[in-house]
């Protein structure tokens, strides 16, 4: 019987990781993004292996930014800002848009100039339709960002739901086989215990409360993709 109740606590520690592992981020924590579209795309340059799509950026920004281009060579798209000569490190989100006008990813990028006028390129991941893009500071100068991401409120109540069912199937699963495992003739008063399990779902409620907290860090690191340069 030990084979069994071995089996079941690897069982809840498997089951355990897998949801708060992969399928409570894929379930729940598709991150929304809310980036108001700024800039206009002002020409198309055809080349002999693709084309580059030129952008006027919004005015308040165009004091330091001129334009930024997207290149489309070999399958792949790239991005360059051209700047004022004098900038020597910039950072900024590029907001990148699918087909259906909605933003798929996004990437802060921080440089050091290192070619006057110009930003070294960025491959840009996925095939975006078209980029916007938001400045964040130029040398000592700050900038407000638009830019918001967020989980609903719906999808953090059904998370915390359903990590609570978790959590109290696995670490009751795991009392279970614990006692079972080394409780001996005393395994019913462990796993029966009143004030046993009251402080076994207090435990619940907490291992609840961590995992919210993490689900929120990695909410927030998701929102930007960073990416430092130079």
């Amino acid at each position: 019987m030990e084979v069994l109740w071995w089996s079941l606590l690897a069982l809840a520690a498997v089951l355990f990781v897998v949801m708060h592992a992969v399928a409570f981020p894929l379930l729940f924590f598709r991150v929304n993004f809310e980036a108001p579209a700024v800039g206009r795309g002002v020409r198309v340059v055809a080349e002999p292996d693709g084309a580059s799509i030129v952008y006027e950026p919004e005015a308040g920004i165009r004091k330091y930014v001129y334009q930024y281009i997207v290149s489309e060579r070999g399958g792949k798209k790239r991005l360059i800002l051209r700047i004022d000569d004098r900038l020597r490190y910039l950072s900024f989100d590029v907001a990148l848009y699918g087909a259906d006008n909605k933003v798929f990813r996004l990437l802060r990028v921080e440089q050091i100039v290192t070619r006057s006028g110009y930003t070294d390129e960025i491959e840009l991941p996925g095939d975006p339709a078209y980029v916007t893009l938001y400045l964040n500071a130029a040398d000592d100068q700050k900038f407000k960002n638009p830019l918001r991401g967020k989980v609903s409120g719906k999808k953090w109540a059904a998370f915390l739901l359903c990590a609570l069912a978790t959590e109290f199937i696995c670490v009751f699963l795991g009392k279970l086989c614990l006692a079972k495992l080394f409780g001996g003739v005393f395994w019913e008063s462990i796993v029966f215990s009143s004030s046993g399990n009251i402080l076994t779902a207090l435990l619940c409620v907490m291992v609840v409360a961590v995992n919210a907290l993490i689900m929120l860090v990695y909410v927030r690191c998701k929102v930007v993709r960073r990416s430092r340069r130079g």
